[in-house]
């Protein structure tokens, strides 16, 4: 069967066809935090304040974890496996406190349970955020303390977006 365009280039380090259950699983875990981000801001797409909110400090919250990471500079775990050829870190983000995966997640995921408690997308985004945690340090990119210090303040920072949509933010 020959390849599509599309394979030979983004996906060719990535088997799409006859794929093993784990490499798919790894492969949520790796581009967990870009799929809860568009499972987020569809759960809240009637909530307009929410969602521009959220969608906003998506980008907050990744310059506090490249901040903290300038502050931290502890390093990465030695011999990365490596998933995609795409994943290179270069100056700040070359260091590993805190998991900038286990923030994006833990933002999203607390910033989701606040917002809408109820929402169906919920166990969803809580099942990617378990297999991105999972393979940050199943691959090596992460020791478990920058998994659980990167989910810890994403969290803060997802409850501190909450506050200010709830309680300062009313021109929404």
């Amino acid at each position: 069967m020959p390849n599509t365009p599309l394979e030979n280039t983004f996906f060719e380090d990535i088997p799409i066809y006859k794929m093993p259950m784990q490499t798919f699983l790894d492969g949520m875990g790796f581009y967990g935090p870009l799929i809860v981000i568009f499972i987020v801001l569809f759960a809240l797409r009637n909530q307009y304040k929410y969602m521009w909110v959220y969608f906003l400090a998506v980008f907050a919250n990744n310059f506090v974890n490249r901040w903290l990471k300038s502050l931290f500079l502890e390093e990465r775990p030695k011999n990365p496996i490596g998933f995609s050829k795409y994943e290179t870190y270069k100056n700040v983000e070359s260091y590993g406190m805190p998991s900038g995966h286990a923030s994006a997640i833990g933002f999203s995921i607390i910033y989701l349970l606040l917002v809408k408690s109820h929402s169906v997308w919920l166990p969803v985004c809580i099942f990617i955020g378990i297999l991105t945690m999972y393979q940050r340090v199943k691959y090596r990119r992460h020791t478990v303390e920058q998994v659980c210090m990167g989910a810890i303040t994403g969290g803060i920072c997802g409850w501190i977006a909450y506050s200010l949509a709830t309680q300062w933010i009313l021109w929404l």
